[in-house]
């Protein structure tokens, strides 16, 4: 029986091989027995990756373990919050702007748009509560929630990406997109998924340091810094992600 889209190694890197690697080859090849742009799906087409098979379920397999711990502590973390699944700093009615913005991307919308229903209708059709199957980080599960509520719901799942790539040749070895991918479509390797790095490029960092001679063991002031830009330009002066300005403390 053939694998659904959704099932077996790999989904999110195959999703991307189709929709936009193999969707634009077939644009630009010729098939010589159809004179014709080639046909993903009816020519016959061998496609050979550089994707190892091992490590891309080690890659499934860490992601799938750590997000499940690391949404644990964030479900026990939210219960404490008003605001959650949203971050502190954002009030109400940018909450209702993302809100509004992820009722209006959804298909649910966009058919009952298409039904001709007024913007006030679709809206209180979005507060009534439907039985419906939901992802949950153990399994999907069975309940009552109003599609407002569902949306809300699905705010609160943490989403990451994980990419392995043989650094002598450019070749992906392994490419996990996101925690689900029958649940959660959007790709966290795609080029398209912009993100800040954090902390995983302080090693450059660091690595770069002790290579123009400072010790592993130099302290640095928690201090803010301020980096200059050129003339007559402000400097830039990064803080901390809570907006704060440095402690005063000394780090290792």
């Amino acid at each position: 029986m053939p694998e659904d889209h959704n099932e077996g190694l790999a989904p999110y890197f195959r999703e991307y091989l189709r929709s936009t690697f193999l969707k634009e080859w077939c644009k630009t090849h010729i098939n010589p027995e159809t004179n014709k742009p080639y046909n993903i799906y009816q020519d016959g087409l061998k496609i050979y990756t550089t994707i190892d098979s091992r490590m891309q379920q080690y890659g499934e397999e860490a992601v799938d373990e750590h997000m499940h711990a690391l949404q644990d502590l964030f479900n026990k973390d939210c219960k404490k919050k008003k605001n959650a699944p949203f971050a502190w700093n954002v009030n109400q009615k940018e909450i209702e702007s993302i809100m509004n913005s992820a009722m209006k991307r959804s298909e649910r919308w966009r058919n009952m748009k298409e039904d001709g229903l007024s913007e006030d209708k679709i809206k209180a059709a979005f507060q009534v509560p439907i039985r419906m199957r939901v992802y949950s980080n153990r399994g999907d599960i069975d309940t009552t929630l109003s599609p407002y509520d569902s949306i809300r719901y699905y705010k609160s799942f943490l989403q990451t990406g994980f990419m392995a790539m043989e650094p002598e040749t450019g070749y992906i070895k392994a490419w996990v997109g996101g925690i689900d991918h029958k649940h959660f479509k959007y790709d966290h390797v795609n080029k398209n998924a912009k993100r800040q790095v954090g902390s995983t490029f302080k090693p450059f960092v660091y690595a770069l340091a002790i290579q123009e001679g400072s010790s592993p063991c130099e302290q640095i002031p928690n201090v803010r810094t301020c980096i200059p830009t050129g003339e007559g330009q402000p400097d830039w002066c990064p803080d901390n992600s809570d907006g704060s300005k440095g402690t005063g403390k000394t780090l290792h």
